[in-house]
């Protein structure tokens, strides 16, 4: 079970992105996060909306890192950009599709680091040359 902290941004099973407020245990939470829906500016912050709830840790799908940068996509991805924008993994370990928290998920498996991408509805990958069906 992931725990969250003060300040850290969520995304709900819901879809919604939210700031926590308050974690459980504090006054009055019931066992639950109250979080605070945020939208994302242009310049990647984020801003607090009115909508304020409690939610229970069941409906927390993930934590949305805010780091200051140093992690950055180029240190995972070779960025090609033609007609389409490629973008091909570096130093990759493994690759695994599963279904965790309520999305179907490829995880893309370095060294010491996992990418998580959310794929949505599972369609059918077809790449027959990497195995995937």
């Amino acid at each position: 079970m992931m725990n969250f902290i003060k300040n850290d941004i969520v995304r709900l099973i819901t879809g919604e992105t939210c700031r926590v407020l308050n974690i459980p245990g504090t006054f009055m939470s019931n066992g639950a996060y109250e979080v605070v829906e945020v939208k994302q500016t242009p310049e990647g912050s984020y801003k607090d909306t009115k909508n304020k709830k409690w939610v229970k840790p069941k409906q927390i799908a993930y934590g949305l890192n805010q780091d200051d940068g140093t992690n950055n996509i180029v240190d995972y991805f070779e960025i090609v950009q033609d007609e389409e924008i490629q973008m091909i993994p570096k130093n990759l370990t493994d690759v695994e599709l599963v279904e965790e928290n309520g999305f179907k998920t490829m995880k893309l498996i370095y060294e010491k680091k996992i990418i998580n991408i959310l794929i949505g509805d599972f369609n059918p990958i077809k790449n027959k040359e990497n195995g995937f069906k």
